[in-house]
């Protein structure tokens, strides 16, 4: 029990960290051009993966 409190103590955390700098960086608070949107950074991670551009291709 103690862990699964734990984990869910963690994964609060980090989703209130993600909150925090999206809000932040939306509302001008931190520069956009040095930390971009959380949201814009997993958009792209999804992409690479989804056109097979995540890792480097051998020629």
């Amino acid at each position: 029990m103690r862990g699964l409190r734990v984990r869910l103590w963690q994964g609060g955390l980090l989703l209130g960290f993600l909150l925090l700098w999206e809000w932040a960086s939306r509302t001008g608070r931190m520069d956009p051009f040095f930390f971009s949107y959380p949201s814009a950074i997993a958009q792209r991670v999804w992409r690479w993966f989804a056109t097979g551009r995540s890792t480097p291709t051998s020629t």
